[in-house]
């Protein structure tokens, strides 16, 4: 099981419910159950991993940058 913060499974428990009562109000929906519903939360963990590791490599790659950028500037300071 993936994890998704309490923030995502709310939204998804939210769209969730307004979707069962559209389902029992219009004709043109199709039931959806709890295994529907549980595939749902994977989804959204899984996007939600995908963001965060993507983030991590952003956030590294900028700490990449400035360190090689202080080392170039130390590098012509002490020329």
């Amino acid at each position: 099981m993936r994890i998704e913060p309490f923030e995502v499974v709310q939204d998804v428990e939210r769209w969730c419910e307004s979707e069962l009562e559209n389902i029992r109000k219009y004709t043109n929906r199709e039931p959806m159950d709890e295994t529907t519903i549980y595939g749902i939360h994977e989804l959204a963990a899984k996007a939600y991993a995908r963001g965060y590791a993507d983030g991590r490599t952003a956030e590294a790659a900028r700490s990449d940058g400035a360190r090689r950028r202080m080392r170039q500037d130390q590098e012509k300071s002490s020329e």
